[in-house]
């Protein structure tokens, strides 16, 4: 099975999708452009999880999702795991410093981060 982030609900009227958001207001809101989360896995490698991403930053491979409807592609898979077979994913969170929205004004904003998750098949179609 293929993982992917999802901004789609696993439950009816439940926000369990994947969203980064602020509490902060003016030039503090940008955090939400520095922020980057990657899944590591040995056998798949590592994706990059870019919100409301801009131009690429240090030669980082990202990939952001879909406003609206979610669409599962090739390009938004984060790792594959095996049927009865532990898979060990390392997960880090931070603030691209060399992203251009990344400046002074973010210190001391609120940061806020939701992972939902869906598995795919080979096709990129969800598993029910």
């Amino acid at each position: 099975m293929w993982v992917h982030l999802t901004t789609e609900s696993a439950e009816q009227n439940k926000d369990t999708g994947t969203k980064v958001t602020t509490t902060s207001t003016g030039p503090k809101a940008d955090v939400v452009n520095c922020a980057r989360v990657d899944f590591t896995t040995d056998e798949s490698g590592t994706a990059i999880y870019e919100p409301n991403k801009g131009a690429a930053v240090n030669n980082q491979n990202t990939f952001d999702l879909p406003s609206g409807t979610m669409v599962y592609s090739n390009n938004t898979r984060i790792f594959h795991i095996d049927q009865l077979k532990p898979t060990k994913v390392t997960i880090r969170l931070w603030i691209e410093g060399n992203d251009p929205q990344c400046d002074d004004d973010v210190q001391e904003a609120q940061l806020g981060v939701q992972l939902g998750f869906i598995g795919c098949d080979e096709n990129n179609q969800p598993i029910s």
